[in-house]
């Protein structure tokens, strides 16, 4: 071994700041199984933050976003200087900034892709952006591996900006679509008797997302500042094609829509085969659905019942967990299973990750 590897090995002690939470106690169990002693500390918990952190090896955060920096800010001072302390928040820019402003010893940015309902890391995806401290890092790596998880690393701009666009963007879009049709006075539910099997999809995207924690949109719409780039080229764009069909400017909306279909290259014809074997799947559920099905997305066939887009552990699951916990969930791997398995099932929701 390396002198940096040197006390790497063997067990540590590691404390959990917010380990009463569902994804602190993922944590805590899967390290307890590992062999590792594990301390919790959290506004519920007798033990303090500031009485556990000096005697952790491993010093995890895992909060809400919205109280993230000042977490750190308050427990990274305490931190000792031959310890690790490490996030578990979606973002990461901010979060990583801190802990290396605050903390004396090593730093590593984790963001766990699931939701805290799977059973191990197995097959699961973490990104990690590396901080301050390679054994430590190298110890995150190793134990991450060795739980069967899948490993993103990059830095924490590149993180951060790729989520403006998976997350900030496409919540915005969808917000405001929602908030477009409220002023218009449509119902999706109206809109749905004239929607081909795709656009289905898109509004049930809509309910989906107006359908749980305002909170947690909020974080993410606000904390991260690559939102403000990814959301004004999509406000920009908009504009653009709205003076164009404002004009009307026929020559001007195909140069606009050649000029992204180019940017877009090989994956147009990916995303048709995979649209048309789901606009197939869709059509022929509606059409085989008996008359008492409710339209696809809206029914409600089975109270104990729910498919979701899996793997288990994601958001999606957890959202069918929240609207019924005590519900046996189906879980599939592609959208266009939620409604092949309908065809076979009588199943109260069909959800997709957002």
């Amino acid at each position: 071994a390396t002198g940096d590897d040197r006390g790497m090995a063997g067990p540590k002690v590691i404390g959990i700041v917010g380990g009463t939470g569902r994804m602190g106690q993922l944590f805590a169990g899967i390290l307890e199984r590992r062999g590792h002693r594990v301390l919790i500390a959290s506004r519920s918990t007798a033990l303090t933050p500031e009485a556990m952190v000096p005697q952790c090896d491993v010093v995890v955060i895992t909060v809400p976003i919205a109280v993230t920096e000042q977490v750190i800010r308050q427990v990274g001072p305490l931190v000792r200087k031959d310890a690790l302390l490490m996030d578990l928040t979606s973002l990461k820019e901010f979060p990583l900034n801190a802990m290396l402003q605050r903390c004396t010893g090593s730093v590593v940015g984790t963001h766990p892709v699931f939701g805290p309902s799977v059973q191990s890391f197995q097959g699961q995806t973490f990104v990690v952006c590396p901080g301050r401290g390679d054994a430590w890092h190298k110890w995150v790596l190793d134990f991450l591996c060795s739980e069967g998880a899948v490993i993103k690393e990059t830095d924490a701009a590149t993180h951060d900006r790729h989520m403006a666009i998976i997350q900030g963007m496409q919540h915005f879009s969808t917000i405001g679509l929602g908030m477009a049709l409220r002023r218009l006075g449509m119902k999706p539910e109206a809109l749905l008797e004239y929607s081909s099997p795709i656009y289905r999809i898109r509004l049930d995207m809509v309910g989906r997302i107006l359908g749980q924690d305002p909170e947690l949109y909020a974080d993410i719409e606000l904390q991260n500042r690559h939102n403000a780039e990814s959301i004004g080229a999509y406000v920009a764009a908009l504009r653009e094609l709205q003076n164009v069909l404002a004009t009307p400017d026929r020559d001007g909306f195909l140069r606009f829509f050649q000029e992204a279909a180019a940017h877009a290259g090989d994956f147009c014809s990916q995303a048709m085969d995979e649209t048309d074997r789901l606009i197939r799947t869709v059509a022929d559920s509606v059409a085989k659905a008996p008359a008492a099905l409710p339209t696809v997305g809206l029914g409600l066939l089975d109270e104990h019942t729910i498919i979701t887009l899996g793997p288990e552990g994601t958001f999606s699951h957890q959202a069918a967990l929240a609207a019924d916990a005590a519900a046996r969930v189906l879980f599939v791997s592609h959208v266009a299973e939620v409604f092949s398995t309908l065809e076979v099932n009588t199943l109260e929701t069909g959800g997709t990750e957002g």
